[in-house]
């Protein structure tokens, strides 16, 4: 309930002429059960559950793409792991070049891409343990 006191200096003209007022009021709400604190309390309960379903989106939308990342890199390395068989070659162009069959140009070139197929492993190693950094990350496993 609302308390309110009243005082002040109180002048007429007729019977009593003039004097002091001092008065008090009470307000008693009968039928008053906080109706608009609850509709306030649940709007704002609206609006943080709408942002924590956005943000609940967001993130599930985060680790689903650094997990397609990481998937998409692994399935690369290990393709070029198949594919790339540098030892044969590098074997193939010395055998050649020890019987005269190859020149020294050919064989450093076999040397310049054997060399440029460990460079993109590393680079594909690299882009591997940062994904899966990324992935952690967007977990919540990695602080």
């Amino acid at each position: 309930p609302d308390i309110a006191l009243i005082a002040g200096y109180n002048r007429q003209a007729q019977p009593v002429g003039q004097g002091y007022v001092l008065g008090a009021e009470l307000t008693l709400p009968l039928f008053d059960r906080n109706q608009s604190a609850v509709r306030e309390a649940e709007a704002l309960q609206s609006g943080v559950d709408g942002l924590l379903q956005a943000i609940e989106r967001t993130l599930r939308g985060e680790v689903a793409q650094a997990h397609a990342r990481l998937t998409a890199l692994l399935e690369e390395r290990e393709r070029f792991s198949q594919a790339v068989r540098t030892d044969a070659i590098l074997r193939a162009a010395l055998a050649g070049y020890r019987e005269g069959e190859v020149s020294l140009v050919e064989l450093l070139d076999a040397r310049r891409a054997v060399v440029a197929a460990a460079l993109r492993k590393l680079e594909l190693d690299l882009a591997v343990r940062l994904a899966d950094v990324a992935l952690r990350q967007s977990t919540g496993a990695l602080e």
